[in-house]
């Protein structure tokens, strides 16, 4: 009669243990680099929150303001800078030439920088109507 051991093999053991190694190894991968996407889109959205709070105060405050204060941007890592451009190259269908009290448009660009290196992180482009100039145009 044949007698039948109770229990596993050495080999049957290692073979357990390198899968089960093998397992972990992937499951920390996953972790590690869902870790850094969840860094990367806590990075980029605090990026976002902060040029849309620089565009906010630009639009809020209107033409000539070229930086927003430290007291409604108080970030010391990164600094807002608002340029105007007068919008002088839009196509001819998209203007009422001719018809007084036209609103001019403008561009306003916000930059968002980077104080330690220099770098620009983000930037955003806001096309706006100036009703005031219109408005005292027909006025006069």
């Amino acid at each position: 009669m044949v007698r039948r051991k109770k229990g596993f093999t050495l080999l049957e053991t290692v073979v357990a243990v390198a899968v089960l190694v093998m397992s972990l190894g992937v499951l920390f991968q996953l972790a590690a680099s869902a870790r850094k996407r969840i860094a990367q889109a806590a990075e980029d959205w605090n990026t976002t929150h902060r040029l849309l709070e620089a565009a906010e105060y630009a639009l809020l405050h209107g033409n000539g303001v070229e930086t927003v204060p430290e007291r409604f941007f108080p970030y010391e890592d990164c600094r807002a800078v608002i340029t105007w451009e007068e919008m002088d190259d839009v196509h001819e269908q998209y203007t009422m030439n001719g018809i007084a009290g036209q609103p001019e448009l403008q561009a306003c660009t916000i930059q968002l920088y980077r104080l330690s290196d220099g770098k620009e992180l983000d930037r955003l482009t806001i096309d706006r109507i100036l009703y005031d100039n219109a408005l005292t145009e027909t006025e006069n």
